[in-house]
């Protein structure tokens, strides 16, 4: 059986754990089955109707997601590494070119000049979306990931611009609770806008882990988000976050 969900979570789950002959098997042949699902522009579409989606953006099936996308995107890369097969890097790359697009063309510019990404889009026209916090540092820390790989400059130019919209938009994303803001520019009425548990921190851990082991730096902004999540956390009780 395979579930066609275009992040394929039990194949990324595969082949983080390829130690063993049969997840190693798996993972490969349940990654490059979904890696062939990508459509012509390059990304992978997410067949069911949203209710939401419809209804506050007028969004259909088949639409795109940024963060699925960019998941499944890691676990190509992921792949790459293991298997060393060139049809995951030139997927990957066929799909980075993609979000350059979607991030140049679908973004609310910051006042330093950052970019903050809209985290769904269509071929046919429909309203702008917003921009959640855990989807546009999914998609800077990929781009950081792929440029380390490919040392190719424009993936580490977007990247910094993305980051640079964070950090423009800090005191945007803290709520009073000290749980972070899920999302901005949000303003359809069908979806509560809760953050995750422990996701979003998750990422922000991640970027701040990028940064340190590829260019030796540090974000305030990050460490200040991260700060006020695990406030939030502990007085939740909320466990399951990176350490």
């Amino acid at each position: 059986m395979l579930y066609r969900q275009p992040s394929d979570y039990a194949g990324a789950s595969f082949v983080k754990n390829a130690s063993f002959a049969a997840a190693k098997e798996l993972g490969y042949i349940l990654t490059r089955t979904c890696m062939l699902n990508q459509n012509a522009q390059g990304y992978w579409q997410t067949g069911p109707q949203s209710e939401w989606l419809i209804t506050d953006f007028a969004i259909d099936a088949g639409f795109y997601d940024t963060r699925f996308n960019t998941d499944f995107a890691e676990n190509l890369l992921n792949a790459y590494k293991v298997y060393n097969n060139e049809e995951f890097l030139n997927a990957l790359i066929k799909y980075c070119e993609f979000f350059k697009t979607h991030a140049q063309n679908h973004s609310y510019t910051t006042k330093s000049g950052g970019l903050l990404v809209e985290d769904y889009g269509h071929e046919k026209a429909h309203t702008k979306t917003h921009v959640s916090l855990n989807h546009q540092l999914a998609e800077l820390n990929l781009l950081y990931n792929m440029y380390e790989l490919t040392k190719h400059e424009p993936y580490k130019e977007l990247a910094d611009k993305m980051l640079l919209a964070v950090e423009d938009t800090r005191d945007q994303w803290v709520l009073p609770s000290n749980d972070l803001n899920y999302a901005l520019f949000y303003t359809g009425t069908y979806n509560t806008m809760v953050d995750y548990p422990y996701l979003t921190y998750n990422d922000l851990y991640t970027t701040k882990h990028l940064l340190n082991i590829y260019f030796n730096k540090t974000s305030e902004t990050i460490q200040y988000l991260m700060d006020s999540k695990m406030k939030y956390m502990k007085e939740k009780g909320i466990t399951g976050y990176y350490q």
